[in-house]
């Protein structure tokens, strides 16, 4: 009731500033409440980024399907939202964290895909790097072969298969294409490189903010400030225990031989004209 009645007063200063002049009643209230005041700016944090139109199920986060772990105790991270994200990109980056392969898979291959409500747009193969850290997929290079349409939802793949098939992880998402509204082209144009990540936050774009901070951090690996601010993006999709992992490079097999949507046990795409 004493702190109820002090909710209206300034006291988050106080709570951070424990050396401010108070009374033992006000220093309690403010301490006792700064979780939830904390807990309501990370809320606000988080809930930014625009999800698809549709909340499509997903499986930010792979677990063993056949066999062991590939990993052992550790899961392969897909650094997106829970409940997907959009881009104004034709064709995205996607960045996974890989963890270290055990030792008893020498070699490990992935398989990425992207699908329609109708069919595969894009796939490729490629084995992983035996070391943990963050990879790349895609990008402006891949747009020429796949493009995604503007108010399309697709669904895309990445499954890790382990040496002879015995073992495969499987990690699944969305990814919507929407159109950039005229503020933030006109905000892109005169900005700078270093802008762009926190111009596509403030729009609410993921896919588009990740991946021009990952740009930014490959050209200029010891900056500090590109790292907390990495770490930070990260952390307001919960995933920041993975944000210290350096960023890879993939070397590319070949493509795959034959497309085959792993059955992950969810819901088909919605048709064209389908319920939302």
């Amino acid at each position: 009731m004493i702190c109820s009645t002090l909710r209206s007063r300034p006291i988050f200063p106080i709570a951070m500033n424990p050396n401010a002049p108070t009374t033992p009643i006000l220093r309690y209230c403010a301490i006792a409440l700064l979780p939830f005041l904390v807990s309501g700016m990370a809320t606000v944090e988080v809930s930014q980024f625009r999800p698809p139109d549709i909340r499509e199920p997903s499986r930010r986060e792979s677990g063993g399907t056949r066999g062991g772990g590939i990993f052992g105790r550790e899961n392969a991270i897909a650094l997106v939202p829970e409940t997907g994200g959009v881009t104004v990109s034709e064709f995205p980056s996607f960045f996974f964290y890989i963890p270290e392969i055990d030792g008893e898979s020498s070699e490990v291959t992935a398989f990425f895909s992207i699908v329609d409500e109708n069919d595969k747009i894009y796939e490729t193969q490629f084995n992983l790097p035996q070391i943990a850290g963050i990879i790349k997929i895609g990008g402006t290079e891949t747009a020429a072969k796949a493009s995604l349409e503007i108010g399309k939802i697709y669904r895309w793949y990445l499954e890790i298969v382990g040496q002879e098939m015995l073992t495969s992880e499987i990690l699944v998402g969305t990814v919507q294409r929407v159109e950039a509204d005229p503020e933030l082209t006109e905000a892109l144009k005169g900005a700078i490189p270093e802008d762009y990540p926190d111009l596509y936050i403030d729009a609410g774009i993921w896919y588009d903010s990740l991946s021009t901070l990952a740009e930014l951090r490959q050209a200029d690996p010891d900056n500090s400030n590109l790292k907390t601010r990495w770490q930070e993006l990260l952390e307001s999709v919960g995933i920041k225990a993975i944000a210290d992992a350096p960023l890879l490079s993939i070397k590319s097999v070949s493509p795959a031989s034959e497309f085959r949507p792993p059955d992950d046990g969810l819901s088909p795409l919605p048709s064209p004209g389908g319920t939302r």
